[in-house]
């Protein structure tokens, strides 16, 4: 049929630890990311909204840095890291805190993924990883 889904595994995962599993962004960078959106929430809550450019500027400068701690500290191939580093910045360039609070628990629920990858992993005594 057309509608029709392949069957899901028993074992397989669901939900949102699933999506944070597969999608790993780096917890550092999530909650950094997060500070710096509330302090730009504040400055634009002092101004009345009139820096709200500002946020937006910073949010879309800060793509860069973020697709790097992306590509070369979580080691994603590329493509992934610039997409997690533009969504991230959009993220931050947003001109309210809420989206942000997304963010930090996004980095929070992928934070245990890299412990989940290493224990199932072994070593053997010559070095060579068994999967």
């Amino acid at each position: 049929m057309l509608n029709e889904q392949p069957p899901v595994p028993p074992d397989a995962r669901h939900g949102i630890p699933a999506f944070a599993a597969t999608y790993r962004i780096n917890l550092l960078l999530a909650l950094t990311m997060f500070i710096v959106d509330q302090m730009l929430g504040v400055l634009e809550l002092g101004s009345l909204e009139a820096l709200a450019v500002l946020s937006f500027v910073v949010g879309l400068l800060l793509i860069v840095p973020c697709t790097l701690v992306q590509r070369y500290a979580d080691r994603d191939p590329w493509g992934l890291a610039i997409a997690k580093g533009m969504l991230i910045g959009i993220i931050v360039a947003i001109p309210t805190s809420i989206p942000s609070v997304l963010l930090a628990s996004w980095g929070i629920a992928s934070a245990g993924r890299g412990k989940v990858i290493a224990a199932n992993d072994t070593i053997d005594t010559e070095g060579f990883e068994i999967k």
